[in-house]
């Protein structure tokens, strides 16, 4: 079984925002697809994956806030969340080499709505586990030398549901909940085999709660906003 990776990029939009550092967001850009071996980014692309991130920023901010005050107001975090992953990006670091992905860059687009208290209540709770809302997700996953339109894209439609579990503060699980599965047949034979996969030895979870805690501990600085982990 193998190509399983847009299932963890899907999961992983639901927490994983970017956002700019010092230095310009296309710089940014520029040193994340170095560190997954691209030496060089062609330029319109770069200030796309910009734009997406600083687009992610007000998101991430809200999310982190809730984190650091491990309490949550009533009401829900609602927003509009794009992100694309390089090839290059889902081969070396969502995959780490042991599936093969054939494909170009995967562009996941959803709307994100998250229960504020339920979000707080992961991180303040010695041990606790949520079930998040279904999250509708649409990706672009690029043919190899396509341009990120529809026209040199494969359209997967589907729905995660994802159930969290968290200890002492970290995620230490995540289960996907697929459903509604909408596929080119290329690609449909690819996407049950990697919830099949899921399921048997739980590669997904662990490497989309290694992404969440990622998030809460490292990148919401990027915003200004530290997660103190708990003693």
């Amino acid at each position: 079984m193998k190509r399983f990776g847009l299932a963890l990029c899907a999961t992983a939009a639901l927490f994983t925002f970017g956002a700019a550092k010092a230095e310009s967001t296309v710089e940014v850009i520029k040193a994340e697809a170095a560190a997954a071996g691209v030496s060089e980014l062609d330029p319109r692309l770069a200030e796309r994956l910009a734009a997406e991130k600083e687009a992610r920023k007000l998101c991430k901010t809200e999310i982190c806030k809730v984190f650091a005050a491990r309490k949550g107001e009533p009401g829900d975090i609602s927003c509009d969340a794009t992100k694309t992953w390089l090839d290059a990006q889902i081969s070396k670091q969502v995959l780490s080499g042991r599936i093969d992905w054939p494909w170009g860059h995967a562009t996941c687009t959803a709307h994100i709505d998250i229960d504020r208290a339920a979000l707080a209540k992961l991180v303040a709770d010695p041990e606790a586990t949520i079930k998040l809302k279904p999250h509708s997700m649409k990706c672009l996953v690029d043919k190899k030398g396509g341009e990120g339109k529809e026209a040199d894209s494969y359209v997967v439609t589907f729905t995660i549901a994802p159930e969290v579990t968290f200890k002492g503060g970290k995620a230490t699980d995540v289960k996907l909940n697929w459903s509604n599965i909408e596929a080119p047949a290329l690609l449909q034979g690819a996407i049950w085999s990697a919830t099949t996969l899921d399921k048997a030895f739980d590669i997904l979870g662990s490497s989309a709660a290694s992404q969440i805690n990622g998030f809460i501990y490292e990148r919401c600085k990027d915003v200004g906003v530290e997660v103190a982990e708990k003693k």
